[in-house]
């Protein structure tokens, strides 16, 4: 018989010779078994894993023989981390498991706990960090219970992660500091950089930008000192990120410029695709558009070689953001296209992961009253089961007399067909032709339609901030130049109704850019004035349409408010749009500044008005569709002053049932006749 190990050659590896050597001693024993595992280790850590686990096999097989329980138990967990290390998660899940019900049968704590933890962090990178944290808990407890400092750091360290992928950052960093304390004290092998680099993350989330950085330098320091590559690269793109978002665009500039610079000396594809995102939107705020692309290009090809779907939609939408500035207006549809098919396809994965969420904290509270329920159950499925059965028969008698009836009405129809098939062949080959034509329209406005839709808040979100009021929005076409925008930045509301140049697919893209440059003012240049804001969305439209060969001379009138819901202070500013207000049953108007948001021979500054209101106060936002619409007995226009009249008269009824009352209105003014503009109308009682 062949020796099984002849052909592997272990000449120069020390580990393999050793793990051989024990395996050819026979009879076997415990103590061999847990030497076997002890150098099987060192090869699966070193990541020989073909070999390791072919080998780690065997051992299990000999543990199993021996009946040597903690032997099997750190055996499965061996083959379980070399699954792990080959990217197969759940085949680690099944032998971590496996490992877990040996460990408790021979009742091996410190096995248990280590099992529980595998399990968690399987279960963390499936996305199932409810029942991440439940295994990381018994694990913790275990861990306290023998007192092993290792497994509690480590414990502590996979209960922060979850609770930072749960959003609970105020948890998260509570777990780590934990772990800090005890790699600190008890000299761990705790990556300390990585625990400062994950707090710093928990800091940004929560806007704490001191805390932020100072955890992020800490991070620095021992990935400098530990000659950490691949960490270092994280860190340099976090803090620059960081920086990005308070608006310190200098310090940006450098820390993601030292991300750039590391990626030539890394084999880590992920690390290199995030910073050529994050260069490339550098590149685009400081407007070298031709420089910037081909970082998104390259961080594409890389993502999808890897299969991270989470950087797609930001660098589609970059390169879209990149081809519209160049006019390049079919690539830059075809970028946004993709940009939100992603969107799409990430919606809906997040949508199941929030799903599996909620079931798994459902099914806690629902096992005690399961069995219960069954046995409700079977006794109704005793009483129903001849009405069932009577059920069933008319189902199926009914579907039998539709099969024949459509049977005959087919028979009717292809009889048809063939009389006059010879005639209609022409007819039907260019309806072919005009209706293809037709879906291909229909298709990418449908697209277009998707993606203004991202930009706009849900009515639900603005309520849940503003519970008393409504928004009224009726686009002429599939998508407008008409759109309404809010933000919330700590205790201030900023809300607005905006009227790009034009309507349809023209006013859309006019509105998309828009939309990005009040994004930019407020969360990237961090102004919450509104007359400042539009000041600068004047400019950041401008710097975008200047691109371009030929004049352009769209831009946007708009209504900008922010609320401060603490001390209940109303700043305002305005592009054409004015402010209306309803106080003691009167209307009055704050006027806006008479320039819009785009190109203007003699531009100013915009206003802002700062307002006080009594409570029950109504503000009213608004463009120019409501009041431009033609209709009535003499097909005119309904005008500002019929408008003013009618928030007057419906002023005491709730904000909804004005809403309704302003649209069955606009319907019934309009009659027969087209609608002419895109209509927003936002109402809030104060």
């Amino acid at each position: 018989m062949l020796n099984m190990f002849q052909y592997l050659s272990f000449s120069q590896n020390p580990n393999l010779d050793s793990v051989i050597y024990f395996l050819k001693k026979k009879p076997m024993d415990t103590t061999t078994i847990k030497k076997l595992n002890e150098l099987n280790s060192k090869v699966i850590f070193r990541g020989q894993l073909d070999t390791g686990i072919y080998l780690q096999r065997i051992i299990l097989k000999e543990a199993i023989k021996l009946n040597f329980l903690k032997g099997q138990g750190k055996a499965n967990n061996l083959i379980g981390v070399a699954f792990y290390y080959y990217g197969e998660a759940d085949s680690a899940l099944k032998y971590y498991k496996n490992a877990l019900v040996i460990n408790t049968k021979a009742n091996y704590r410190k096995g248990i706990g280590a099992a529980h933890d595998n399990i968690a962090m399987i279960l963390s990178s499936k996305g199932n960090y409810v029942e991440a944290l439940d295994h990381q808990f018994i694990a913790l407890a275990i861990q306290e219970e023998i007192d092993e400092k290792e497994g509690i750091a480590l414990s502590y360290n996979g209960i922060a992660q979850s609770y930072s992928n749960l959003r609970n950052f105020k948890e998260a960093i509570n777990y780590f500091e934990k772990t800090l304390k005890i790699a600190n004290t008890y000299k761990t092998n705790t990556n300390i950089s990585n625990l400062y680099s994950h707090m710093g993350i928990c800091y940004s989330q929560m806007k704490d930008l001191k805390n932020a950085v100072y955890c992020y330098r800490i991070a620095m320091r021992e990935a400098l000192i530990m000659k950490n590559n691949d960490g270092l690269i994280y860190i340099y793109n976090n803090i620059g990120g960081v920086y990005i978002e308070h608006n310190y665009p200098d310090s940006a500039v450098k820390y993601f410029g030292l991300a750039k610079d590391l990626i030539n000396f890394t084999n880590n594809r992920e690390a290199i695709a995030t910073t050529c995102v994050n260069y490339g939107s550098l590149l685009i705020s400081q407007n070298k558009l031709n420089e910037a692309e081909p970082y998104f290009i390259k961080a594409l090809g890389i993502l999808k070689e890897l299969g991270i779907k989470k950087g797609f939609a930001e660098a589609y939408g970059s390169l879209g953001e990149i081809a519209y500035a160049k006019k390049e207006y079919k690539k830059a549809f075809d970028y946004l296209k993709l940009c939100m098919q992603c969107k799409d396809s990430m919606l809906n994965e997040n949508i199941q992961k929030k799903i599996g969420d909620v079931q798994m904290l459902y099914e806690r509270e629902k096992k005690n009253k399961e069995i219960v329920l069954l046995q409700k159950d079977k006794e109704m499925q005793t009483s129903l089961g001849a009405a069932e059965k009577k059920k069933k028969n008319i189902i199926l008698m009914s579907g039998i007399l539709i099969v024949v009836l459509l049977g005959i009405f087919i028979g009717f129809i292809v009889n048809r067909f063939n009389l006059t098939k010879k005639q209609k062949n022409i007819i039907e080959e260019q309806k072919h032709l005009v209706e293809e034509k037709q879906k291909e329209i229909i298709d990418s406005i449908a697209y277009a339609k998707r993606l203004q839709d991202a930009i706009i808040p849900s009515v639900a979100l603005i309520q849940q901030h503003l519970p008393d009021s409504f928004v009224l929005y009726k686009p002429k076409d599939i998508v407008a130049g008409d759109f309404y925008w809010m933000e919330i930045v700590k205790d201030e509301i900023l809300i607005a109704a905006a009227d790009c140049t034009g309507h349809g697919v023209p006013g859309a893209m006019v509105s998309v850019v828009c939309s990005n440059a009040l994004n930019r003012a407020v969360k990237e240049f961090g102004l919450t004035d509104p007359g400042k804001i539009l000041d600068k969305v004047r400019e950041l439209v401008l710097e975008t349409f200047e691109k371009s060969v030929s004049e352009v001379k769209d831009g946007m009138d708009i209504s900008f408010c922010s609320i401060n819901i603490k001390t209940k202070k109303i700043k305002w500013a305005g592009a054409y749009n004015p402010l209306w207000y309803i106080e003691n049953n009167e209307l009055k108007e704050v006027v806006a500044n008479k320039q819009p948001i785009g190109k203007n021979d003699n531009p100013a500054p915009f206003t802002t008005h700062n307002l006080e209101f009594k409570d029950g106060a109504i503000l009213f936002l608004f463009t120019d569709g409501y009041p431009d619409q033609f209709g009535g007995p003499k097909g005119k226009k309904y005008k500002y002053k019929q408008l003013e009249d009618l928030l007057v008269t419906i002023a005491a009824k709730p904000l909804t049932e004005q809403a309704s009352i302003l649209d069955e209105k606009f319907e019934s003014w309009r009659g027969e006749l087209e609608q002419v503009d895109d209509v927003t109308i936002i109402g809030i009682r104060l």
